[in-house]
């Protein structure tokens, strides 16, 4: 038996509510839809979330913080088998939020829209009203801006963006900035209005004190009193209920009983980008062929479902820093500042990001420790999320195919040198760091888990490095260590290209693996309105429908896309 495909021997009974609209997933899309759809007074919504609740004043203090401490809590997270290219020995994990806020409840609230061509893409792509000024006024409606104002801005949303001015960042930020700066990289203020390459603060989904995760900031003790929404956490959804080829319900697993849920109107399924697809297949729908090849009874041909999957490839580079060049300000983010550029001719502009880490967790030898880090922000190569045969029942595999195409292999070897280049720049020499490659993998998911014993562990290993600076060698064989930076800018590019294929690693940004598209778009899975085509009563709302990952992290998106659906259907209903 796996995670996703229980089994019970308990009677499957049924919910007694009545339910407009259930949506399927309390991620960072899930809240904005609950938010919203629960305005209309006439409208009864439920929204199921597998799981743990946040409740407002007693969020738990790792989903509160501003650094990512909730990312490396087991108990927020599933873990898929995965693997991240071709060149993979072994089967790794994708991980895919799994508590209230979802991804928003977990990330290092890095607040980036991309760049307007994204969404002209979109449109170009077949995704009718989906360009650039489309979006722009959904984008204005989910922010309060504490820094800019204007057309491109919003000053009164529920999510506050700020950014860490540069008089407020730490050493290694300041030495970030210092060599930007030599380089001729203009500082530009904001990242979210200004599409020129540069040197950025970052925008952040923060107040002064704490995260904006969207159950946090759409999910308010105000909303949460609606008698209209009724908030279901712990319920597991195991498949969708369909009536020939209408989808009626849900059915999920609560307190070990298989439970259904019926939706009059519709049923929306925002589980995600690595787990809607799941969802769809395990339900019938999907590629004919596959499904039947598992014994799954097909309700409706789809055949993207779960082909389009993108994902930003990202490398990391990590040093141990000297106490007097450390970031032990735990009341800022550990983000602030970062460099947009372009790899060159034949590739799109802003296609290169590189951020600097003040300190890689909040105990005390992550405190010890800086890291930059590399994005390929407009990837070519796509990969699947597929279900296999695990015994005998079906089981999802995440394939995100990292660099299998030749242009994205060629462009992070370019950031890799790149990133050598800063690292062995005057400006950080200066702070006595020595950086080196490292895998971002389960051991070290593991270190940085809030356990006693990593508390204890981490304190011990950060005062024998201070104490004795040699025992570097030994964090490195705990990490474990890849290529120093010295080897790193000596290596010619073949050499480059195989430490890339074995550090690359898959950022949380899952994307387009439900893909929108026009209505004689065979690959497209859903509508430009979010609708399932060849069924009816069924919308997927998250991630997985945008046509192609923007430029930059995919939370704001996601909630962008969010907010536009949600009007969509509540003037359908006007």
């Amino acid at each position: 038996m796996n995670q996703f495909d229980h089994i019970s021997s308990s009677a499957t009974q049924d919910d007694e509510g009545q339910y407009d609209y259930i949506i399927v997933g309390g991620g960072s899309a899930g809240c904005v839809l609950a938010a919203r759809l629960s305005e209309n007074p006439s409208l009864r919504i439920l929204l199921l979330e597998a799981g743990q609740d946040v409740r407002p004043g007693a969020e738990p203090k790792d989903i509160l913080s501003i650094h990512a401490d909730s990312a490396f809590n087991p108990a927020y997270r599933w873990a898929l088998p995965a693997a991240h290219t071709k060149q993979d020995a072994h089967t790794s994990a994708a991980h895919q939020a799994r508590v209230l806020g979802g991804g928003s409840s977990l990330m290092g609230m890095l607040s980036l829209r991309g760049v307007p061509d994204d969404y002209d893409e979109w449109a170009r792509s077949g995704a009718r009203n989906w360009s650039w000024q489309d979006v722009l006024p959904w984008f204005r409606k989910l922010e309060a801006d504490r820094q800019y104002a204007g057309a491109l801005h919003g000053s009164d949303g529920p999510v506050s963006i700020l950014r860490n001015p540069p008089e407020r960042w730490p050493p290694l930020a300041r030495a970030f900035q210092a060599y930007a700066v030599r380089r001729g990289f203009p500082f530009t203020g904001d990242m979210n209005g200004e599409f020129n390459d540069g040197l950025f603060p970052l925008p952040l989904a923060q107040t002064l004190e704490h995260r904006q995760s969207s159950s946090i900031c759409y999910l308010t003790a105000q909303v949460r009193a609606r008698p209209n929404l009724r908030i279901v956490c712990g319920a597991e959804v195991v498949r969708l209920i369909a009536e020939g080829r209408k989808i009626v319900g849900v059915l999920a697993l609560r307190s070990g009983q298989h439970v259904r849920f019926r939706a009059r109107r519709e049923l929306i399924l925002s589980a995600g980008a690595l787990l809607s697809p799941v969802l769809l297949m395990k339900s019938g729908i999907g590629h004919p062929t596959e499904l039947r090849s598992l014994g799954i009874e097909v309700i409706a041909e789809s055949r993207g479902v779960g082909k389009a999957l993108q994902n930003h490839p990202m490398l990391f580079l990590t040093s141990f820093l000297p106490k007097t060049a450390r970031d032990e300000n735990l009341d800022v983010s550990s983000v602030n500042t970062c460099i947009r550029y372009s790899s060159g001719p034949g590739n799109p502009a802003s296609d290169l990001y590189i951020l600097c880490l003040n300190r890689t967790a909040n105990h005390p030898l992550g405190l010890t420790l800086a890291a930059l880090q590399s994005y390929l922000l407009k990837p070519r190569s796509v990969g699947s999320v597929e279900l296999r045969r695990h015994g005998s029942s079906a089981a999802p595999f995440v394939d995100f195919n990292l660099l299998s195409d030749p242009s994205d292999l060629k462009r992070t070897v370019r950031v890799l040198r790149d990133m050598a280049a800063l690292a062995l720049s005057p400006e950080l020499k200066a702070l006595n760091a020595h950086f080196f490659a490292v895998n971002f993998s389960a051991r070290l998911r593991r270190l940085n888990q809030p356990t006693a014993f990593n508390m204890a562990a981490s304190r011990i290993a950060a005062g024998l490095l201070d104490l004795f600076p040699p025992s570097r060698i030994l964090l490195e064989r705990i990490m474990p260590a890849g290529p120093r930076a010295e080897e790193l800018s000596r290596a010619d590019d073949d050499r480059l290209a195989e430490i890339a294929m074995r550090y690359v690693g898959a950022s949380g940004h899952h994307t387009s693996t439900c893909r929108m598209g026009a209505d004689d778009d065979p690959m497209a899975v859903v509508d430009v309105s979010g609708r399932v085509k060849g069924v009816d009563g069924l919308r997927v709302i998250d991630a997985s429908i945008m046509p192609q990952i923007p430029r930059g992290n995919t939370n704001l998106p996601t909630l962008m896309l969010a907010e536009k659906l949600a009007s969509a259907i509540a003037s359908e209903i006007s």
